[in-house]
């Protein structure tokens, strides 16, 4: 039993403060796990949602130029093409030879490249016949020829 050193009462660390303190500390510990486990559902919901991959586009005055990182896909899952109403249209359709159950991991944080369709509008300017697309290194580029519009003398009669 320690004394108080304002009064001559004692202070009772074993009866009173030290239940109220466990009984804070422990309350803590709970809702620090339920804040983590609530972290980590949240972080697995993340990884379930499908990855879209990152698109870049460059405008010059001959072309355009859309760079969009696809690492690990292969040239003959993606198909470019361009829609009825002109979008650009990246569609991705990766195929993963290993089957869930086979494998078991024990920490995965590169994004799951699902099935994808990316569309990107450009102006009406774009030429749909010169049209020009590469993979490398994991980057798809693909470039798009605009009309120039060429001046036009009129004559004066």
């Amino acid at each position: 039993m320690t004394k108080n050193c304002y009064a001559n009462e004692p202070v009772y660390f074993s009866s009173i403060l030290v239940p109220a303190l466990d009984q804070l500390l422990n309350e803590h510990i709970d809702v620090n796990q339920k804040g983590n486990q609530h972290q980590q559902q949240q972080h697995q919901q993340q990884r379930k949602r499908a990855h879209v991959p990152p698109v870049d586009i460059i405008e010059s005055p001959g072309h355009y130029t859309v760079k969009m990182d696809l690492p690990g896909v292969a040239k003959e899952c993606l198909a470019v093409h361009f829609d009825e109403s002109s979008d650009l249209v990246i569609s991705v359709n990766p195929v993963d030879s290993t089957k869930p159950e086979e494998v078991k991991y024990a920490l995965r944080e590169r994004p799951v490249l699902t099935t994808t369709e990316r569309k990107i509008k450009l102006s009406k300017d774009v030429d749909q016949d010169s049209v020009e697309a590469k993979l490398i290194d994991g980057v798809l580029t693909i470039k798009v020829a605009r009309h120039v519009p060429q001046k036009k003398t009129i004559s004066i009669e």
